[in-house]
């Protein structure tokens, strides 16, 4: 009973060691800041697509995308003023 309780602590140290070796911990920092970056790119292309459909949307109704402090909006150009 001993000796299979030490092959069994042996063993889970040996697979601890591995895990927490530090080739490792720097192959999964890599792989969590590749996934970091594709969902940033991913975030990136997903707001520049909408708002070119914004965009698209107030040319198609005869206005302009303006951005305000409660957000962007359509506006006609005539109602926009020009400051000097």
């Amino acid at each position: 009973m001993k000796n299979i309780f030490s092959d069994v602590s042996k063993f889970v140290s040996d697979i601890f060691k591995f895990i927490f070796s530090g080739w490792t911990l720097f192959l999964v920092a890599v792989v969590l800041f590749a996934l970091v970056i594709i969902n940033i790119s991913k975030q990136e292309t997903a707001d520049r697509e909408l708002n070119r459909q914004r965009i698209e949307a107030c040319y198609n109704a005869g206005m302009v995308l303006v951005s305000t402090d409660a957000g962007p909006r359509c506006a006609t150009p005539q109602s926009l003023v020009k400051v000097k």
